[in-house]
Formats: structure tokens, sequence, C-alpha cells
């Protein structure tokens, strides 16, 4: 369990008492005839590693980032910022089992991918990385979020590239501490991802993401939710398990292949999101209305299952549209309208 702001002080409390102790026994050392070098030599020595533990702590606060609603400052034309456990009418939480509206099948467990329901943001890559790590390790997204403390905030832990590239090259946790605050417009409905069957867990990731990113990527401590829109689903899968993952090129790699890492992937339990091209010719999209194919560009989904012939996939929107829903497609007709597939 990551350790918390209250946890530090009350370290830094405990330290503060040992330190007036071992002042107090230094004292009777150096005014001690008898004292030995050896003896005050093994006071300085734990004065250094109390500093050294103190500079731990002071690490380990500084990376957790208080709750703060400035992160929606920018967008309240738009709507009005609430505290969604308090505001809405449903019985919301952190996870829960629930119902998937649109494919009518039950959660098999508190977090399941159908949760997932990307709002007006243009984020697919992460929430679609989110819903496929859901798929995936369900277990691996509860141990990202902890919470709620006794004034109703949240704990969430995402893996950040130190080097503020996009690639990966070195990635250790951060913490940030998250409000339930979120934008919802007139009705009542988060503007950004939706509250699922009545579960935060979405919401809070979405939210850390936009902090931490804009930290580490943009130099900012807290960046507004745009800072998010626009991404790689290698780049989303990375922030959530600390893995490296990589893009594969649909049309660089045969049939055999592509559908050996697809099913590699779906059998060891490991996210897998797969991405349109930036647009559709004319012709491709003449041809997709033909055959009844219909899917947005520029977009990120993911993949739920793949035989020999066909490939199932999902688009994180999660919507009662067709275009929402889960939806199955011959394996030639996916590589002739997705570019590439990316996972760990």
């Amino acid at each position: 369990m990551p350790i918390t702001t209250e946890q530090i002080q009350k370290i830094e409390q405990k330290i503060s008492a040992y330190i007036s102790k071992l002042r107090r026994y230094e004292y009777v050392f150096k005014n001690n005839d008898n004292a030995t070098d050896a003896e005050l030599e093994e006071i300085i020595t734990l004065y250094e590693k109390i500093r050294k533990v103190q500079n731990a702590l002071a690490h380990a606060k500084a990376e957790i980032v208080s709750a703060n609603p400035k992160i929606l400052e920018k967008h309240q034309s738009s709507g009005q910022v609430v505290d969604i456990t308090e505001q809405t009418e449903q019985l919301i939480s952190l996870f829960k089992t629930g119902k998937d509206p649109y494919d009518n099948s039950n959660d098999s467990d508190a977090v399941s991918h159908n949760d997932v329901d990307q709002g007006s943001l243009g984020d697919c890559y992460f929430m679609a990385a989110v819903a496929a790590v859901a798929k995936a390790n369900p277990q691996a997204i509860k141990n990202l979020i902890d919470g709620p403390d006794e004034k109703g905030n949240y704990q969430v832990k995402l893996y950040v590239n130190k080097n503020k590239t996009e690639y990966f090259s070195w990635r250790n946790y951060e913490m940030v501490r998250i409000s339930p605050e979120f934008l919802v417009n007139s009705s009542g409905k988060p503007i950004y991802a939706g509250l699922g069957d009545g579960e935060l867990w979405v919401m809070l990731l979405e939210k850390a993401y936009a902090i931490l990113r804009g930290k580490h990527k943009y130099g900012k401590a807290e960046d507004d939710y745009q800072g998010i829109a626009g991404g790689s689903g290698e780049e989303a899968i990375e922030a959530l398990t600390g893995e490296e993952a990589h893009q594969f090129i649909i049309k660089t790699l045969s049939k055999e292949n592509m559908i050996d890492k697809i099913r590699t992937a779906l059998d060891e339990n490991k996210p897998i999101t797969t991405t349109t091209p930036s647009k559709y010719t004319d012709a491709q999209k003449e041809t997709m209305q033909q055959k009844g194919i219909s899917l947005y560009a520029s977009h990120v989904y993911y993949i739920l299952n793949i035989d020999d012939n066909t490939i199932l996939l999902r688009n994180p929107h999660n919507n009662s549209s067709n275009t929402g829903r889960s939806f199955s497609m011959k394996i030639d007709h996916y590589r002739s309208y997705f570019v590439a597939l990316s996972r760990t």
C-alpha cells in the first residue's frame, strides 16, 4: 500500500523524538571523560542515517500531489465542478460489480473493461489502455488506487517517465492525491470519463494522468485535461503497468505473425490496443459502408479476442451506438482498416 502524507508525518514525529533523545545521549557522551572516539563516531553515524531517512521522507512527500481542483478551472465554462460522490443520485463506489448495459453481460470482477466510458476528451489511447489493462488483469487496476481517506480523497499510483520523453526509458511510480471532484454538464453527467455502472476508478485514473502527464511531459505542476488529448497506446500502457510496451505496424507483419502477437498477449493476460489510420480514403469509406463496418479514424480500440478468421474489438467510448459496443470483423478487414497494435 502506498505511503500517505499522514504516515509520513507520523514517521517525522518519531524521528524528531528520536533526535531529541540522541542529543541527550550525545551531551552525556561528550561530558563523560570515559567516552571513546568510537562511541562519538557512532553518534555521528546515527545522525547521518537519520538525515538519509529524512531526505527519503521529504522526497516521498514531494511526490504526493495534493488534491487540486485547479485542473478543472479552465473548463468551468463548459460545466460545473462537483464532488461526484455527493452530487449524483447514483450509489457511487470505487469498485463494484455491475452489468454491461450494451452487451447484456455481468461483470466477472469489480473491475471490468466495460466500466470504461470515454467522454468528450480525445484521450482514446488512454481510455483504451485502461480498458485493456482492466480486461487483462483487474487486480493490477485495484493496486493503482487507494482510498478514500478520512477526507474523501484517493491516492492514485501511475508510472511516469523521468526523462520527459514519450518513449519508455525508465519509469518509477508516483502518487497523486485526487479529490472526487469532476466536471459535469447541466444534467449532472460527467463530461470526461464516465461513471460506468457507478464506479469512480476510471475517472480517478484519468484525472491523475492529466496531472502527472502535465507535470512530467510538459513541466507544469498541474495541467488541464486537454493536456492528455492525443497520445499513443504504448505510452498509456506503460503509465498504467510500469512495463515497457511496443508498437507494431500491422502492414509490416504477416497475417500469421500478427495473429500470433495478438493471441500471445491475450493468452498471457497482457493489455493490447489497436489504432486506426489518421484518415480513411473515400474508397475505404465506401467499402466499409458496403460491408457494414463503422470505424473512427485516428482512434484507439482494444482487443478482446481473436481466432484464425475473426477479431473481437471494443471502442472505449462504450456508448449505446454501434460504434461503442463490442464488435467483430474478419481478420482481412481488420488488416485493411487498422494500422498498428500496442502491447507489452
